[in-house]
């Protein structure tokens, strides 16, 4: 269709499409509104298309020469010596570029909307009413309003600085005035918020943190305290007072290494306070350097600004590190300096007492317990520590450490220690009440004990009055209102509440077995020492006490290898190698046991009596008679009055040959216990050696009646009754030996002797019965046995089986002439004239000196036999 046409004019293109026209191959800019055409990248020049400049980073448009107009990519002002950018005519707007204002005869350069600044081109200040020109550095204001503008503020800026730091002082000082009167938690709490406020509005003052960091430290919020110390060292490294502040929480902690850091930076901060010593005292003696704590509190003591009250905190703390090095004068010294400056403190007393306990001086420590308990009877542990030396002081005592202990629980039902304590002392009364009923019944079970020997040995009855009655009896096992068996319940109960208030205390346990011990429960006992090792495996009583419960019940190699163990421990302790050495010396391993009583001995300051003693046992049973005798007496020089000692002294002189000073030791047993028959039989024997038969006799009679079933003792008594040639009685006693099952170790013996009783009595067939017996149970060859028994064999005419035994006795003991004497006679009666001539023969040349060998064989002709001596006396040969 011809564009010129009127159809063409009157029609539009929608209607009449032209159907080869072809779209628009440009594309509009992606800027929202933007009608231009995108060049590049899908925007315009304006917005981003176009070519970059080819400076890194620079995101303008190129101009020529690939940069943009701020790095040369435009034209210069072609004003002589201006650097301007061109606009138009290739002058810069300085110098009549860019458009001209289109205001009529204006001459200047439009800058907005074609016009110049004069004619309200470009930017007006946004304050109503000002038509200067604006600028954008000024907050699109002009640069009058912008001057006023940032005075206006400064001024508004530095008054709110102003009544900002009025406002936190008062908030400081409100909190700091607070927490310096505050008594509950709840006044720390309000203290701590009004800091913290105070923090929030200016929070670069250290002083702020370090107020606060004291707040949390009353209330035991130590991290918190910490973390506000660390705050104020932030901004002030160099003040002593916030390390001593952080070291004060360290040591609260138990963080003794940061502690003793901080206290000594606090130091060589400020070098002359005596404070910073003081505190760093105080942990040396927490880690147990008491030397180093006694060097600071006598620094600290140096610092006469510190008061009074530091004075006597520091002559307080000085004194206790003496305490714990022994110094226990210089303890006393300085608790006294202290007591002068505070006399009315009970902290000083109670300090003081515990020094004179550990001194041992426990009438003075009762003395200032007292003193203390006057000056502050709500204090329970003053009362906890006057009834342990009340405890210490024993048995008369226990009643008052009782009442102490009671009146302590009352103050504070939830301390373990004083229920502990209190449970330890009711065993020692419920144990002093068990020796009580135990020597009581020995009393009544035996009427002998209420008797005495007189110096001819006969009995001599006590008047009925002196026998304990049932009344007596209830006495000795009462304590006040409670019986033993309540005493160990109420015992038990005290280390109940021990172990419930301290649940994982091996200590506690171990109270709760020794309890357990003292009512005969092995198996508890046994159970509750497990406890105990289990929570502490180095817990030395229960170590200790399992390895003795095992050496009761005669576990003897598990209890020295827990005994070794322990010693390997503690290789110092003496008490670990005189309880080894008890075992060893049990099982008969004398040597060892010797070995470990000498390092005993050798490590206590003073030589236990009773493991000298026990040492002198051991040389005993290895037959060192000398040693024994040296062990003993020292012994007794020691203080030892135990009658064992004596006894065991005894049997060394006795081995010695010592009988006089043997019958004196014994003597000393028999006057310390004389109602212990094993020492009458003792003296008994040095008689029956030295032949002193009556005295033996007497002592043996008083020990039967003592003891009228010992088999030892009837032997004995059976031995002297023969050689006083009381046969009939000695057989009488022998046989009663032999009905109480006398011990393999003497049972040939008792048949040996009833053999020679018989044969006095020439009762030979029952005294070839006995030496048979004699001879069966002997452990070993005793020629005597067979030559006694050969004899009256011989005498009743039993030749054959005679002369098999003096056989035996001469194989052993050739040159015995009496044995070849009596042999001749044996074999003339069964017509052996040639041997018989041979041992008379043989007899006369063995000894010449005895006249009843001295026959002539031929004068021998009717003479059946010749006794040379009575039974029991043959000669040694």
């Amino acid at each position: 269709m011809n564009k010129l046409s009127l159809a063409f004019l009157l029609h539009s293109e929608e209607q009449n499409p032209i159907p080869n026209q072809k779209p628009s191959r440009s594309r509009p800019c992606k800027y929202p509104n933007c009608k231009r055409y995108a060049v590049t990248r899908g925007h315009c020049i304006a917005h981003g298309g176009g070519k970059r400049c080819s400076v890194d980073k620079c995101p303008s448009g190129a101009k020529s020469n690939g940069l943009c107009w701020k790095h040369g990519g435009s034209k210069t002002c072609s004003f002589p010596s201006c650097s301007n950018r061109s606009k138009t005519y290739g002058f810069c707007w300085s110098h009549g570029g860019g458009k001209q204002c289109s205001e009529d005869g204006c001459v200047k350069t439009a800058l907005r909307h074609g016009l110049c600044w004069a004619h309200g081109g470009g930017k007006r200040c946004i304050i109503e009413g000002c038509q200067r020109p604006a600028y954008e550095r000024n907050g699109n204001m002009c640069d009058t309003h912008c001057a006023a503008t940032l005075y206006f503020y400064y001024m508004e800026q530095t008054q709110e600085k102003k009544t900002s730091d009025h406002q936190a002082i008062d908030l400081y000082q409100k909190g700091v005035e607070i927490a310096h009167s505050a008594t509950t938690h709840d006044e720390h709490i309000k203290a701590i918020e009004l800091i913290s406020m105070a923090i929030a509005v200016r929070p670069g003052h250290a002083r702020y943190f370090l107020a606060r960091g004291n707040s949390f430290r009353a209330i035991n919020d130590y991290d918190a305290a910490i973390s506000d110390f660390n705050m104020a060292l932030a901004l002030d490294d160099k003040c002593a007072t916030f390390y001593a502040s952080r070291g004060t929480c360290y040591r609260k902690l138990s963080r003794s290494a940061d502690a003793l850091e901080d206290f000594t930076l606090a130091i060589e901060y400020d070098t002359k306070k005596g404070t910073h010593y003081f505190n760093r005292a105080l942990v040396l003696y927490d880690i147990n350097y008491y030397e180093l704590a006694i060097a600071d509190f006598t620094k600290a003591l140096e610092d006469a600004t510190g008061g009074p009250r530091t004075e006597f905190r520091a002559l307080h703390s000085r004194g206790n590190c003496y305490r714990r090095l022994s110094q226990y004068e210089k303890c006393v010294e300085d608790m006294n300096q202290a007591i002068k400056l505070e006399p009315r403190n009970s902290i000083a007393y109670n300090s003081l007492a515990q020094c004179y306990m550990e001194y041992h001086d426990l009438d003075n420590a009762i003395k200032y317990f007292s003193t203390a308990i006057s000056l502050l009877d709500s204090n329970p542990s003053y009362f906890n520590n006057r009834g342990q030396v009340y405890f210490e002081k024993g048995n008369e005592f226990y009643r008052m450490a009782l009442a102490d202990f009671h009146l302590a629980i009352k103050l504070d039902g939830k301390d373990a220690n004083t229920y502990y304590n209190r449970g330890l002392t009711r065993m020692a009364v419920a144990l002093q009440d068990i020796k009580a009923q135990e020597n009581t019944e020995k009393i009544k079970h035996d009427h002998f004990l209420a008797s005495d020997v007189n110096d001819d040995g006969e009995a001599q009855e006590v008047s009925r009055k002196d026998v304990p009655t049932s009344n007596t009896i209830d006495n000795a096992i009462f304590t006040g209102n409670m019986s033993i068996f309540e005493q160990l319940e109420a015992a038990l109960a005290d280390m109940d509440m021990a172990c419930n208030c301290v649940p994982d205390s091996a200590r506690y346990l171990f109270g709760k077995a020794m309890v357990m011990y003292l009512k005969h429960h092995p198996s508890s006992t046994h159970e509750f020492l497990t406890q105990a090792l289990t929570i502490d495996p180095t817990h030395v009583a229960s170590r200790y006490h399992t390895a003795l419960l095992e050496h009761k019940n005669q576990q003897h190699e598990s209890a020295i290898m827990a005994f070794t163990s322990i010693i390997d421990d503690m290789p110092d302790e003496p008490l670990f190698l005189a309880a080894r050495a008890l075992i060893l010396q049990d099982i008969g391993l004398h040597e060892q046991a010797i070995e470990d009583y000498s390092r005993a001995i050798k490590l206590s300051l003073v030589p236990d009596a009773r493991h000298v003693y026990l040492r002198g046992e051991c040389h005993l049973r290895l037959g060192n008679f000398e040693s024994t005798v040296s062990d003993c007496s020292l012994a007794i020089e020691l203080g030892a009055t135990d009658a064992g000692v004596f006894n065991a002294r005894s049997l060394a002189h006795r081995g010695l040959g010592l009988y006089d000073k043997a019958i004196a030791d014994l003597t000393s047993c028999i006057d310390i216990n004389k109602h212990q028959s094993s020492f009458r039989l003792h003296r008994s024997i040095c008689y029956l050696e030295c032949h002193e038969y009556e005295n033996a006799k007497k002592d043996l009679c008083m020990a039967l009646k003592l003891t009228p079933h010992d088999p030892r003792l009837l032997y004995h008594a059976g031995m002297v009754a023969f050689y006083l040639q009381h046969y009939d009685e000695a057989i009488a006693f022998l046989r009663n030996a032999l009905r109480y099952a006398p011990s393999s170790a003497y049972l040939s013996d008792i048949h040996y002797f009833l053999g020679l009783a018989q044969a006095s009595l020439q009762d030979n067939i029952s005294a070839i019965e006995s030496f048979t017996n004699a001879i069966d149970t002997a452990h070993q060859l005793h020629i005597n046995y067979y030559h006694e028994r050969a004899k009256v064999l011989q005498l009743e005419h039993y030749y054959e089986e005679a002369i098999q035994d003096f056989n035996q006795v001469l194989s052993v003991n050739p040159t015995n002439a009496h044995a070849l004497f009596r042999r001749g006679f044996a074999f003339k009666a069964i017509g052996k004239h040639v041997d018989a001539a041979q041992d008379l023969q043989k007899a006369k040349q063995l000894d010449p000196h005895d006249p009843l060998l001295m026959v002539n064989f031929k004068d021998l002709h009717d003479t059946e036999c010749i006794v040379l001596c009575p039974p029991g006396h043959e000669k040694a040969y």
